[in-house]
């Protein structure tokens, strides 16, 4: 599911799955170059560990959040927000 939701100075994006969560230890692991969750000897993860890094500075550099709620066996909320800005009178 995804919710845009206009909050304070910003939109406010929530993409919510229903997969397996990620583990309190990993969420901060996981916004880290090169890094993935989970267990690489039993469960080896897809991709680069790239995604979630690059999409984090991209959301920072024009002035946004991103980051992630979400237990294990409950699924993962991702959450970002980007800055609203009047448009300037011509």
């Amino acid at each position: 599911m995804v919710r845009l939701t206009i909050v304070p100075g910003a939109l406010r994006v929530d993409v919510e799955d229903n997969g397996c969560g990620i583990a309190a230890a990993d969420q901060q692991v996981i916004f880290e170059k090169f890094r993935q969750a989970g267990d690489a000897l039993t469960d080896k993860p897809q991709g680069t560990g790239l995604g979630l890094p690059i999409s984090r500075q991209i959301i920072e550099h024009f002035g946004g959040r991103l980051w992630v709620e979400s237990r294990t066996g409950e699924g993962a909320t991702f959450s970002f927000t980007l800055p609203l800005s009047v448009p300037k009178k011509s």
